[in-house]
């Protein structure tokens, strides 16, 4: 950890004020480096949230082409959503999902 003491009283010594300066031009650098890492920081978290958003949508655009899938053949073949979902091969494990989608 590296700590700085950002001011120095001059009392005549030309060693106190360039140690100020160096001092003051450390800070400057340090505070450079910490605001180039948050605007690192804010692009690869907007970069992350962009990848994630399109993923969910993705995933939720599937659900729903797959819901609209099971209410046709409902309305259509007359088949139940149980049988809808046989015939749409979607797995048991997904169908419970569906069938809260549905509201069933």
């Amino acid at each position: 950890m590296i700590y700085i003491v950002y001011k120095y009283a001059y009392h005549g010594r030309k060693d106190k004020v360039v140690n100020m300066e160096m001092c003051n031009a450390m800070k400057e650098f340090l505070e450079g480096g910490r605001r180039e890492g948050q605007r690192e920081g804010r692009i690869e978290g907007q970069r992350e949230g962009r990848i994630e958003g399109q993923r969910e949508g993705r995933i939720e655009g599937k659900d729903e082409a797959r819901l609209d899938s099971i209410r046709t053949l409902m309305k259509k073949l007359d088949q139940t959503a149980e049988e809808a979902m046989d015939t749409l091969d979607i797995a048991d494990e997904d169908k419970v999902r569906y069938r809260k989608m549905l509201g069933l």
